[in-house]
């Protein structure tokens, strides 16, 4: 009869000290990039196809997004159900998106629009460190708790702490905005008893990510970042905690898999996947959306205004022919001005030479 006890107990043991298995895939900086790139990468039908495949092949996945979902395209900039943006939330919605945290171009138009991206959105925002003045997240909360398997995955929130420099002032003036230290440290001990990972989602750019990883413990065991628009293809490990970021504008989608055993990572292996187009007869529940919602619009902004004799190639770390000729008509429009200036990354479309349509004016 004794036997017949301790067998069970022992099984138990067994399945409990087992490594349980997580595939956590991720995105940031996707900057409402809608359609393929010019070189066919990207676009929300082919983030479809791939986290459809990847998700197939695991048994227990989650996707969470750094930020900036928002402000680079026309269908960020289109109002669908009264909301600007509100297309956007509905395309991450639809492809079942676990959870985001605010990238600062969620905040480009206003507080009241912010807050309404918030309140429209089907999946949580997370920030642990924008506040209201009550000490309450701007977000749906500061973290969240997501069970994946079998394991109970801790996420905490967090978003550039020089924002008010990075959108208008009033647009963050009624916010509090903490250091990423003392926002994290009062949730951090709740969050890892409640979970068997810890992961932070941070829109904090990658040197401030490093940084961060140096001054935090073993409680926290992975930094999902964006802003910098970094591609880590193969995770940085700093202070035992590994720093994941999937470029921008959806060129890739970042796949991290491991184990998890008695509250450590016991495996990890991360890569990108390059956001090749779906193959022909794909099924994809977005196809009707996004033809409906921007279609008609991207016929309105087929209409050529104008010619471009050379190709305004963006680079936003040296002088180009494109930047140097807005800068000097900003120069013309103002004479009284003895200086024009234009800012680092203010320029983001390649514009070959030829038409012009109002589209490219729009997003260039």
């Amino acid at each position: 009869m004794k036997i017949k006890l301790i067998i069970p107990v022992i099984g138990l043991l067994i399945l409990s000290a087992c490594a349980q298995n997580l595939r956590i895939m991720h995105t940031n900086d996707s900057h409402a990039a809608y359609e393929p790139a010019r070189n066919r990468l990207g676009g929300y039908q082919a983030l479809e196809y791939h986290l459809q495949e990847s998700r197939n092949e695991v048994d227990a996945h989650m996707w969470l997004d750094a930020g900036d979902m928002q402000t680079g395209s026309i269908f960020s900039s289109m109002k669908w159900e009264g909301l600007q943006g509100g297309a956007v939330l509905k395309v991450f919605e639809d492809l079942d998106l676990d959870a985001a945290t605010f990238g600062n171009h969620e905040f480009d138009v206003s507080e009241e629009h912010a807050r309404a991206l918030v309140e429209r959105s089907a999946f949580p925002f997370l920030s642990a460190n924008i506040l209201n003045q009550d000490g309450t997240s701007f977000g749906d909360a500061k973290y969240a708790i997501f069970p994946k398997g079998k394991l109970k995955v801790g996420v905490i929130g967090l978003t550039i702490e020089s924002l008010p420099e990075r959108v208008k002032a009033e647009n963050v003036r009624n916010l509090r905005i903490l250091p990423y230290l003392e926002a994290i440290g009062m949730v951090l001990d709740e969050v890892d008893k409640a979970s068997d990972l810890v992961v932070i989602l941070s829109h904090n750019g990658w040197e401030a990510d490093s940084l961060l990883a140096t001054q935090l413990d073993d409680r926290v065991d992975i930094i999902i970042g964006g802003h910098s628009h970094i591609a880590t293809h193969e995770a940085r490990r700093v202070n035992g905690i590994y720093i994941l970021s999937a470029g921008s504008h959806l060129q890739l989608l970042g796949l991290a898999d491991l184990k998890v055993r008695r509250d450590r990572i016991s495996s990890f292996s991360s890569k990108l996947i390059p956001l090749t187009q779906p193959p022909m007869g794909f099924r994809s529940k977005l196809a009707k959306f996004m033809d409906e919602s921007i279609g008609e619009l991207q016929m309105q902004l087929s209409e050529v205004v104008g010619t471009l004799p050379f190709a305004f190639e963006v680079d936003k770390f040296s002088v180009t022919p494109g930047s140097f000729w807005v800068a000097k008509a900003i120069r013309e429009q103002y004479p009284e001005a003895d200086l024009a200036m234009i800012n680092n990354g203010g320029l983001r479309k390649h514009l070959p030479a030829g038409q012009v349509t109002l589209r490219d004016l729009h997003e260039y």
